[in-house]
């Protein structure tokens, strides 16, 4: 059984090693995936989940959800780091199923800037492809390289894999370039997908939304599962309070279901579905599911909360109904369940009270810049955007006059590092150092998507994310 677990330690593990690198060929983990029988493998991701959360909040949970997948769990780790900056859901998603990072993959953010559109888009956008259900028009493209999915299906071209979240762009990250199907919820709370997808939305969609789970739930109202003062947190959270069952947040609309945790339950419901209809694992081959919960609500900040401890309860309740499932449809013995969850940027709210942030006016910041650039080379456009913390820079320009973009990027690095408001101006170029901060700048990169020159504000946090690989 080790083989299986020791494919995914190559794959996933590779992007949190110090050196950065990844030293796992995929096809070869894959075939010990085939030789050890697995069958399914399923992938869940809970945003907003923190390293140590499932421990700190272990007496609200039961024995089947959480914590059956940390007491099985044939790698466990709490905590481990991420030898990137980007911060980003897409980034983290690219990087876990591809096993490479941004400088590779080419997914830094959200959204990027874009030299050849010369303008801020969507990191699946794409206009080729038209919505079913929605009007987004999204695909993998910008994804520079292959997945674990992707993977599957090349070896296995009658696998099915699919990806379901709550929004396209984690859908699509999940699902990779190969996907059966990538599914997220539209405004109306019902499952979308996009045309890239030759077969479409999955009947078990179409069946999950017949049920109006969404509909059904607006005019009602998040209150929390147990009495509140049997909750760890109870004296944290809204305190606004004032009986054994708080109401939290009355859903006024879709979007305020969505956006609430109980949301979890439908995708649940779904995920279940595709498992059962979809006979996933059932013939001699592997399938892949990949499921994003999120335990985020409006006011999230990522305090320990008894809003915080309710959503991890009903996310407990919903993950030992799908262990439930994949045991009843394929067997654990035959099965991998891996648990993991994107990076979450804290506010230190207290400290920031303490020490603010100091402003960095970035409209003013780069008519200076390029005033001092003019000033140095000539008339002209120097600076072409700044987005991101990046600063994009006229390449045109710059060859036309024959200079070397390198000189260039230097110089707006050391110009940039007089403002209060910089910690650290680094030039993409400069890829040599061997510390840390170097190390972790070069892995963030990508060519013509992030900036000639990146400036950092604050001293950069390490971040960290739980992971369990579970295989019996």
């Amino acid at each position: 059984m080790y083989k299986t677990i020791r494919f995914f330690c190559i794959v996933v593990l590779s992007v949190f090693a110090f050196d950065g690198k990844c030293e796992g060929h995929l096809l070869e983990g894959l075939s010990k995936m085939w030789f050890d029988g697995t069958r399914l493998v399923v992938v869940i991701s809970v945003d907003g989940l923190q390293p140590y959360d499932i421990e700190n909040y272990k007496s609200s949970l039961g024995n089947e959800g959480f914590r059956w997948i940390v007491d099985h769990a044939s790698y466990k780790s709490e905590s481990e780091e991420l030898m990137y900056n980007n911060q980003s859901v897409s980034a983290y998603y690219a990087t876990f199923m591809s096993g490479r990072m941004p400088c590779e993959h080419g997914i830094t953010g959200e959204k990027l800037y874009s030299l050849l559109d010369g303008d801020v888009i969507s990191c699946i956008e794409d206009a080729r492809y038209g919505g079913i259900g929605t009007a987004e028009t999204v695909s993998p493209r910008l994804l520079e390289v292959r997945t674990i999915a992707d993977d599957v299906k090349e070896r296995y071209p009658f696998s099915k894999v699919y990806a379901i979240a709550k929004r396209a762009n984690s859908a699509v990250m999940l699902g990779g370039h190969l996907a059966t199907g990538a599914v997220w919820l539209n405004d109306d709370g019902r499952w979308c997908t996009s045309k890239y997808y030759e077969k479409g939305l999955p009947l078990w969609t179409i069946e999950a939304d017949s049920n109006s789970y969404v509909k059904k739930l607006i005019g009602g109202q998040w209150s929390m599962k147990n009495p509140i003062r049997t909750y760890k947190y109870y004296a944290k959270g809204f305190r606004m309070w004032n009986n054994d069952y708080p109401t939290i947040k009355e859903f006024k609309s879709s979007e305020d279901v969505i956006n609430c945790p109980i949301i979890n339950d439908f995708i649940t419901e779904t995920a279940i579905r595709a498992i059962r209809e979809d006979r996933l694992g059932t013939e001699a081959m592997i399938d892949m599911l990949m499921i994003e919960y999120s335990i985020k609500y409006p006011g999230y900040d990522g305090s320990r909360c008894a809003e915080t401890e309710d959503a991890m309860m009903r996310l407990d309740d919903g993950l030992k109904k799908l262990i439930n499932a994949i045991n009843i449809s394929v067997g654990l013995d035959n099965a991998i369940i891996v648990l993991t969850a994107p990076p979450f940027e804290r506010h230190h709210t207290v400290f920031r009270e303490k020490k603010p942030v100091k402003q960095f006016n970035s409209d003013r910041a780069m008519a200076l810049l390029n005033s001092y650039l003019m000033a140095l080379y000539g008339q002209g456009r120097w600076v072409e955007r700044y987005y991101d913390g990046g600063i994009f820079l006229n390449h045109k320009l710059i060859s036309d006059q024959g200079l070397m973009l390198r000189d260039v990027a230097q110089k707006v690095a050391d110009f940039m590092t007089e403002f209060d408001a910089v910690l650290r101006a680094t030039a993409a170029v400069e890829r040599g150092g061997c510390d840390e901060f170097h190390i972790k700048m070069a892995n963030s990169l990508y060519k013509q998507r992030t900036g000639d020159v990146m400036l950092s504000f604050e001293s950069e946090e390490r971040r960290y994310v739980p992971l369990y690989i579970v295989h019996q």
